[in-house]
């Protein structure tokens, strides 16, 4: 029974994850919900009992595909995409897993200890909410993306994640080409809203958003992924990791020009300067060559002039500009989340709740969200909040640190690397948007936690070799 569960090689995994994905969002097209998550639950589960890390893949592809449909059903009444669906049915088929093989359910991190400090944070600010449902919900999706990263955390654990890396990999970069030549797959059409609130017509200024509804949490997406496979391919055995990881690079600038995203050009630039020098002794002639042709095609091949124009705004630099329409709302909405903090710095407003009580309204009568993660989760769950972030930063750096310094092989120490290097770039862009509930870096942070499980088991059992013996002889 056991054998014809056997399913060993990463093509199994592509196959399977995207036919799996396909299945599911065509149904998902009729609104045949469950008869989706039927279809879908039944080859995760026989799959899952054999090769978890196909489970971990499957996700992964939820995850890429978040808002690109679905997000008009609810279950529960909570709004469900992709990646809640796809977590639901890993979560399923890890269950069996675990009970098939009578392995742990969960591998524990600290890191899934200072995470759950914002759901203690944010229950104890509903006390004072005016509006509990919100924050429930609010928190419900947060407590399925820590869900997610401990998922992930579990099935790497111990494993050989090379396999999960390279699929992860080739499905990013697959998805990158895909939007480049395609466009836009998500639900919502972001720039056009944008367009419209400015008076200008679609096409003049087209921002990429790929399967996500938003350009700058599409930016982020790559912002946090891209480093972490770029140098796990690089130091990859096998012969077309090298061509991915270039393709990779590639395709990140491009996309990262193509979302205008002043914050993710900002953070993507001081992306590269450490993984360049990371890998400046793999610097071949041709590399170089290639490189520098590449940098010059690069006005042709993205949205350069558009997405520099941009960037000059936000810098000033044209005369008698002051700055954009959107800079000027942020601004507001900042001081707006600032002063809401002060006259609530206790318990705050509640989680969920600030939108509607930081007091900025749109001409439109639209609520905008404070485009700060760290913001909006100090005003909203007050001394709580601010403590359990201060945690989460400490414990995530001292993660990252012993990952680079116990890191035994020049692969697990490059992923720690792309780690180290995208994680806080990620953090960067946070201080821009509101990324709280943002399941792709969960899914990277779940990955981290794993690697960073490994090293320490590594270090320890190496230790533990290197400890001298001592033997009793008798008299």
């Amino acid at each position: 029974m056991k054998k014809s569960f056997s399913i060993d090689s990463i093509e199994s995994a592509v196959f399977l994850a995207f036919v799996s994905g396909a299945i599911l969002w065509g149904l998902a097209q009729f609104g045949t919900l469950y008869l989706a998550l039927l279809f879908f639950s039944i080859p995760a589960l026989l799959v899952g009992i054999r090769h978890p890390t196909i489970i971990a893949g499957v996700c992964f592809v939820g995850v890429l595909l978040d808002a690109s449909a679905m997000t008009q059903h609810k279950i529960f009444g909570l709004p469900i995409t992709l990646a809640k669906v796809f977590v639901l049915g890993g979560m399923v088929a890890w269950f069996c897993h675990s009970c098939f093989w009578r392995k742990p359910l969960v591998k524990w991190h600290p890191m899934i200890n200072a995470m759950l400090l914002i759901i203690i944070s944010g229950a104890l600010s509903l006390m004072v909410a005016h509006f509990r449902p919100m924050g429930v919900v609010h928190l419900a999706s947060i407590g399925m993306c820590i869900v997610l990263s401990v998922l992930v955390t579990t099935i790497i654990d111990g494993g050989d994640i090379k396999p999960l890396l390279r699929f992860m990999a080739f499905a990013l970069f697959l998805l990158l080409m895909i939007v480049y030549f395609q466009g836009n797959m998500g639900t919502r059409d972001a720039h056009r809203v944008f367009m419209e609130s400015m008076e200008l017509e679609y096409g003049d200024y087209e921002r990429i958003s790929g399967t996500l509804a938003d350009p700058n949490e599409y930016c982020a997406m790559l912002i946090v992924m891209v480093p972490l496979l770029f140098c796990a391919m690089m130091t990859d055995e096998h012969p077309l990791a090298k061509w991915i990881a270039g393709g990779l690079a590639m395709a990140f600038i491009i996309g990262i020009i193509n979302t205008m995203s002043r914050a993710g050009m900002a953070m993507g630039l001081l992306c590269i300067p450490p993984i360049a020098w990371y890998f400046r002794r793999r610097m071949s002639p041709a590399v170089l060559a290639i490189g520098l042709a590449f940098a010059i095609a690069l006005p042709v091949l993205s949205k350069f002039d558009t997405a520099s124009e941009r960037w000059s705004g936000l810098l000033g630099v044209e005369i008698g500009f002051t700055g954009t329409e959107s800079l000027r709302e942020r601004a507001a909405l900042t001081r707006a989340g600032v002063a809401t903090l002060k006259e609530n710095w206790v318990w705050g407003v509640g989680a969920g709740n600030l939108l509607y009580r930081h007091g900025f309204v749109t001409a439109d009568l639209d609520f905008k969200v404070v485009h700060n993660t760290y913001l909006q989760i100090a005003a909203e769950h007050g001394i709580p909040g601010f403590l359990a972030m201060l945690v989460i930063g400490w414990t995530l750096c001292r993660t990252l640190y012993q990952s680079l310094k116990y890191a035994r092989t020049p692969y697990m120490r490059a992923c720690a690397f792309g780690t180290a290097v995208g994680i806080p770039a990620w953090g960067g862009m946070a201080a821009t948007l509101d990324l709280s509930t943002q399941s792709q870096a969960y899914f990277v942070f779940g990955v981290a936690m794993a690697i960073h499980r490994n090293i320490m088991q590594e270090h320890e059992k190496a230790k533990k070799e290197a400890e001298p013996t001592f033997q009793l002889v008798g008299s």
